[in-house]
């Protein structure tokens, strides 16, 4: 085996060990950009063995066959790592077979070398799916005997304007309020945050209100890059232990200036499966927001 394959198969191992996963949905109706720089490798995880790979412009091996991307393996973890081989490779289109599926990749060069993404897990979303069913976060042990409120858009909206006020009072104000609300619970964060390399989001606040079992997370998002960064609003997503939850309703511009930080709301109601989580606000949340395409 070459200097540097060996060299690559160490960057991908480290960069798994050290870096923040970026998490990603694994489907064939999309092409996923990913930006890449020649000082870091990218190392992808994928949930299924990989089958095989296809691409113009990718090698294995330099020293037999030309690319500006070298490609490594390692079939037993489900591995693929990317680095590029030339200062400015052209965007390559990086076709991948597994599970029965094609998975089109798309890396393409940044300047700054803290844009590049270094780690990314892309997961099955039926697997995913299945795993909510096998909870591993900690619930009330005793559901509440009462029967839960029915919710509308106006009543989510309602506890989101409420969160809002909430993080702008201050803590002489804060208690004495909340026990005007005899529903609302809420857990004040400080320095909770999840870097994505072009992006971190801040997790702020979790209310809940326990008379409809929904809960609002308030975050900040700042753009780390340096262009403009369009994040789709409408997918933010809170994972607590095994399960993950969607968004039914957000506050959030959307698109970010280079630098720019801006606050942010999304409410989630229940379960994914469609029953009642019963979660506190004080749980630990993994907070994401997905890159519009």
């Amino acid at each position: 085996m070459s200097r540097s394959i060996i060299t690559i198969f160490l960057s991908l191992f480290l960069n798994i060990a050290q870096a923040q996963i970026l998490k990603l949905d694994l489907v064939d109706t999309k092409t996923y950009s990913i930006p890449v720089h020649s000082a870091t490798t990218l190392s992808i995880k994928f949930p299924h063995p990989i089958e095989s790979i296809d691409g113009s412009g990718f090698t294995n091996d330099p020293a037999k066959y030309s690319g500006e991307y070298l490609i490594s393996t390692c079939p037993e973890k489900n591995l693929l790592s990317i680095y590029p081989l030339t200062e400015n490779p052209l965007p390559r289109n990086l076709n991948i077979s597994s599970n029965n599926a094609t998975y089109v990749l798309k890396p393409y060069i940044v300047e700054n070398p803290h844009e590049a993404w270094n780690v990314i897990s892309f997961e099955d979303p039926i697997l995913k799916t299945e795993a909510l069913k096998h909870p591993q976060v900690s619930k009330s042990r005793t559901p509440p005997k009462r029967q839960f409120k029915s919710s509308n858009t106006a009543k989510i909206i309602g506890m989101i304007d409420t969160t809002k006020l909430l993080t702008q009072v201050d803590e002489k104000t804060l208690g004495p309020l909340l026990e005007t609300m005899p529903a609302v619970t809420i857990s004040l964060r400080k320095n909770e945050f999840f870097d994505f390399g072009t992006h971190r989001i801040f997790l702020d606040i979790v209310s809940r209100n326990n008379d409809l079992d929904l809960l609002v997370f308030g975050v900040r998002v700042i753009n780390d890059s340096k262009e403009p960064l369009p994040l789709d609003p409408e997918s933010f997503t809170a994972r607590s232990g095994e399960y993950v939850y969607t968004q039914i309703v957000s506050d959030f511009k959307g698109i970010l200036a280079p630098g720019e930080s801006s606050i942010g709301y999304f409410a989630v109601l229940g379960s994914a499966t469609g029953g009642h989580n019963y979660l506190s606000p004080s749980n630990k949340f993994r907070i994401s927001l997905n890159l519009l395409n």
